[in-house]
């Protein structure tokens, strides 16, 4: 763990926060350095206990080598506690136990009462990430803010770029439900995959089942749980890019 004030600033990713006026208009955003390089994803949750919205987000490093880049370094998940009035706290690092991470969600995925860290990874060994499946990694916690040493798991396809959490089969246990773009490099291949995770309850989770989100696209880029016809069981809503370029996915 580090804290991020003794990260170069011009490297420091930032996260902002923009306080809501109840209205539906915000007040312009305040910054936080969030201790690593490269930010990509954000979630909020209590995960110290306190009564504080706290903010977790992703780096794809955090620090950068001698060439300015990430170069095959581990990535990184901070955490910045709330204070309760909308200010954070700095940024504590955490590795991901993977490389490139794209996502982080928040739940109790062990029943232990103290919210966990579900984060999703472009790979599980070093740079270059071509070619291998991507990754979820898990960071039990420990109910003060820490957390445990990441548990890796298949992600079910290549380059996952979102995921969420939930019970999708109503088993009273947290499943973790991932998008893949299912490609090499920049590519994705025209089969993009939705990775299902089953919950064991305590904290571990069975092999991933791929389904196809349809969509005639490439890339899987997003992907949000909820019931929309009203059955009451928890359907899947899944962002597609219809590009098999990724960086035209990423640029939109």
């Amino acid at each position: 763990m580090t804290n991020n004030q003794f990260l170069p600033h011009q490297f420091v990713g930032v996260v902002g926060v923009l306080l809501g006026n109840g209205d539906g208009t915000f007040q312009g955003p305040a910054s936080y350095a969030t201790g690593g390089f490269d930010a990509s994803s954000a979630a909020i949750g209590d995960v110290n206990g306190d009564g504080n919205p706290d903010v977790v987000v992703t780096n794809a490093c955090q620090n950068l080598n001698q060439g300015g880049n990430c170069g095959g370094q581990p990535g990184a998940v901070a955490v910045l506690f709330g204070n309760g009035d909308g200010t954070l706290q700095f940024a504590v690092s955490y590795n991901t136990g993977a490389y490139d991470p794209t996502a982080v969600a928040i739940g109790d995925v062990n029943g232990d009462g103290n919210l966990d860290l579900i984060v999703s990874n472009g790979c599980q060994n070093p740079s270059p990430c071509y070619g291998q499946l991507g990754a979820l990694t898990v960071l039990l916690g420990n109910g003060d803010g820490t957390f445990q040493a990441p548990v890796a798991y298949s992600s079910g396809g290549y380059f996952p770029n979102s995921i969420a959490i939930s019970d999708v089969n109503g088993d009273g246990k947290l499943d973790v439900v991932v998008a893949n773009c299912n490609g090499i490099g920049i590519d994705c291949a025209n089969s993009a995959t939705v990775g299902v995770l089953l919950g064991n309850g305590d904290g571990t989770f069975q092999g991933p089942v791929a389904y196809d989100p349809g969509g005639n696209g490439a890339g899987a880029t997003s992907i949000a749980v909820g019931d929309v016809n009203g059955d009451e069981r928890p359907d899947l809503v899944v962002g597609i890019c219809p590009s098999a370029d990724q960086s035209v996915c990423d640029s939109v």
